[in-house]
């Protein structure tokens, strides 16, 4: 549950632990566009490119993230359901909506399940959705801004700002960086999102089940693509959010899976000449240089033989070692090398996971990738007086030649 802080740190710092790794002999990066951009593979955690990726921007559209993320939270919470009927009040109306808004078509007092808003913020990245879905959640939106920047300072995003639900006010702020710390979050604690809302390329509302009987559309079935032209198109690509207005330039949460393997981008101020085909041009060659010149696995550990126990029932203990996905260039993949360093010998009694010793992963260059703790598999109980007599005696002449 989003409610437990705990996790939330966890999962940040797990993504963020070895963000700098993957950067320090990363292959030649591509040129963008974009004013700021960042690339991420999401398994391990390793930052694959940034390009000044703390300038603070707004966000435009990509807000409404944040805003179905709330949703997400309200329907983990039991207050709302997917399928349930959400009243389309007036402020809600498309016809509410600021001039040059991207819009759903809602109308007050249309029939519209929560399921069918969520697409209409997912796809046609409608304004007037944002509306809807603030009032349902919320009751109004001031309401519901106060909890997407809740929210964000939960999340840690020190340079997150949010001033609407839709990204429309040029006052909304985050960066590259942060906002793909909350994409990730966001991925990983929201797995129906990307199936569910953000990998289809088209949307038509309203269809008739939606028109109240004995009324009609302002303007009949309205058919919209998505403005993330590269679903369907660049392989894996199936989310997440674009975004433009003139204060930011264009702007996309990009994330693909290949094979097993996800990356996630965030592209920020693109240019307003030619924008959105730039931007789709940008992130087809970040995911490009993700993909095609990093690997990411899980190394293979080598064995661990010093399992001796002193003074316990048992003589051995199997020992382990939690280890991560790690991503590294192509080249480099079979330049990793380990380090042991094993501790004070051990003395039972003592419970499951005793550290015994720690290990490291060294790259070519012997710089540190990540370090580990070797611990015990299982808890072992202290033994019987001859047991532990005899131990005491090989403990003292170990200590002493180890002097």
């Amino acid at each position: 549950m989003f409610q437990n802080k705990s996790k939330l740190i966890v999962i940040i710092l797990l993504f963020f632990c070895f963000s700098l790794k993957a950067a320090d002999f990363r292959p030649a990066p591509p040129e963008l566009y974009a004013h700021s951009a960042i690339l991420f593979d999401v398994n391990s955690g390793f930052l694959l490119f940034e390009k000044n990726a703390d300038d603070v921007i707004p966000p435009a559209s990509m807000t409404k993230l944040m805003t179905m993320h709330i949703v997400f939270n309200a329907i983990r919470e039991g207050r709302l359901s997917l399928d349930q009927y959400i009243p389309i009040s007036a402020e809600a109306s498309f016809k509410s909506s600021p001039p040059r808004s991207s819009l759903m078509f809602i109308e007050e007092g249309q029939i519209v399940t929560l399921f069918e808003l969520m697409k209409g913020l997912a796809i046609p990245s409608g304004n007037d959705a944002a509306v809807a879905v603030a009032e349902a959640v919320a009751g109004s939106v001031p309401a519901f801004i106060s909890m997407m920047n809740r929210e964000a300072r939960r999340m840690g995003l020190e340079q997150t700002f949010f001033d609407d639900a839709s990204g429309f006010s040029a006052y909304n702020k985050t960066t590259a960086r942060e906002f793909a710390r909350f994409c990730f979050f966001y991925i990983q604690e929201n797995p129906e999102a990307i199936p569910l809302f953000h990998s289809f390329r088209e949307f038509t509302y309203p269809l008739s089940h939606n028109i109240p009987e004995g009324s009609t559309s302002a303007l009949g079935p309205i058919g919209q693509f998505s403005n993330n032209i590269l679903l369907g198109r660049v392989e894996g690509v199936d989310g997440l959010k674009t975004g433009f207005i003139y204060a930011s330039g264009f702007n996309i949460a990009l994330t693909a899976e290949r094979d097993g393997r996800r990356l996630l981008a965030v592209l920020m101020g693109g240019p307003r000449r030619n924008g959105a085909a730039l931007r789709a041009r940008d992130g087809e060659a970040l995911l490009s240089y993700g993909f095609d010149n990093y690997t990411t696995f899980y190394p293979q550990l080598p064995e661990l033989s010093r399992n001796r126990v002193y003074k316990g029932r048992a003589k051995n203990v199997e020992l382990t070692v939690m280890v991560p996905a790690i991503t590294l260039p192509n080249a480099d993949v079979d330049a990793i090398t380990w380090e042991i360093e094993w501790g004070a010998p051990l003395v039972a009694p003592f419970p499951a996971g005793t550290e015994a010793g720690m290990i490291r992963l060294l790259d070519k260059e012997n710089s540190l990738i990540f370090s580990r703790s070797i611990v015990t598999a299982i808890e072992v109980e202290r033994g019987s007086f001859f047991r532990r007599f005899f131990d005491s005696i090989a403990l003292f002449f170990k200590r002493i030649f180890a002097s």
